[in-house]
């Protein structure tokens, strides 16, 4: 009967330490978490995401030009909601101020991808992370029927 008890007692404590998938992708893209930036001739670009919880990431991008001013600003959040993720983006000057759903469309160890076919530019939105402490973003997409792409390079900030 002790030994009986002993087994489930393992088993019940095992279960217990088992890790929570429930949301299993989105943490295949923690390795986002911290600050990124890339600076060339005449500015900056830098990319602050955190992880608030189990299901949702927030970031920010911005630009900051030579003279110190921002040129650009973005919210971003990564959400998992009933096994799907998704990138929503709010540029206050841009769309109204509202945010721009994109779906995760593609994830793994060190590339996710993200889609929204009906936004104007871009149209898609990948993270390929070349090593522990680099990545690649990119958008691209078609504005006018014309395939256009950016990359940007960047480095994790100490």
């Amino acid at each position: 009967m002790k030994k009986c008890l002993l087994c489930i007692s393992a088993f019940l404590l095992l279960l217990s330490c088992k890790h929570n998938d429930k949301y299993s992708k989105i943490h295949k893209a923690e390795w986002l978490v911290g600050s990124w930036s890339n600076t060339s001739a005449d500015e900056t670009l830098t990319e602050i995401w955190e992880k608030l919880n189990d299901s949702v990431f927030a970031g920010q991008a911005f630009v900051i030009n030579e003279e110190n001013d921002t040129i650009f600003f973005e919210h971003i959040r990564l959400e998992e909601t009933k096994g799907e993720v998704f990138y929503i983006v709010t540029v206050p000057d841009q769309n109204d101020g509202q945010a721009v759903p994109f779906k995760m469309t593609a994830i793994n160890d060190s590339l996710i991808v993200f889609e929204n076919p009906e936004h104007d530019y871009p149209q898609k939105i990948a993270y390929r992370k070349v090593n522990a402490d680099s990545l690649i973003a990119e958008i691209s997409g078609k504005p006018n029927g014309i395939m256009q792409s950016e990359k940007f390079p960047m480095k994790k900030k100490d």
